[in-house]
């Protein structure tokens, strides 16, 4: 066992730290698998209430000049043809990436009433969510355990420096046979050896 009553205290929160960044560690993987699990199930909702359908570009969607030719092109929102889920055509804004001719066949999401919408959200986006969030958890816990753990050593340190600087009072004359002088204890004034 440590004699210092600072070294005790040390090893007590390195104890109850790594205690606490396990517990954060099962914390996160509850909290990641727990968005997971909402964010597959807001997909499979998303998947019953959309249908894909065909439809067929009515403008052409020249490169995007912003992006150039290789770099990434912004989605645009093209006037499309498309039979909806009862069979009546119809034709509304769908976003697209370009370039592409008119009369490109793109698909198209619509819910149930027949209104274009986004995609449904895919599994991959839950895995994402997922691991986004257990990875927060994960830093967060890690920043505070850490900056607890400095704090903690730094208030240490200053006790320890402390204690030393009197213990060295007390020493030093007996390794350097130098004698201190000290107040005298009667009251009177002058010192003694």
């Amino acid at each position: 066992m440590p004699r210092r009553t600072t070294d005790r205290v040390e090893d007590a929160a390195a104890w109850l730290l790594c205690t606490m960044g396990l517990l954060s560690l099962l914390g996160a993987l509850v909290a990641g698998v727990g968005v997971h699990s909402v964010e597959a199930e807001h997909g499979r909702i998303e998947s019953a209430e959309r249908r894909l359908v065909q439809g067929v570009l009515l403008e052409s969607v020249p490169y995007d000049l912003s992006g150039g030719e290789t770099g990434p092109q912004a989605p645009v929102a093209v006037a499309t043809r498309f039979v909806d889920l009862r069979g009546v055509a119809r034709v509304a804004p769908v976003e697209v990436r370009g370039p592409m001719e008119a009369g490109t066949s793109v698909p198209v999401w619509v819910d149930r009433s027949d209104r274009v919408c986004p995609a449904p959200t895919g599994p991959y986006r839950a895995v994402v969510a997922g691991v986004v969030v257990a990875v927060t958890v994960v830093a967060l816990a890690g920043s505070i355990l850490i900056l607890g753990w400095l704090a903690l050593r730094s208030v240490l340190g200053r006790a320890n420096a402390v204690a030393w600087g009197r213990e060295w009072e007390r020493r030093e004359p007996e390794w350097t046979g130098r004698t201190v002088r000290r107040p005298r204890a009667d009251g009177d004034a002058g010192w003694e050896a």
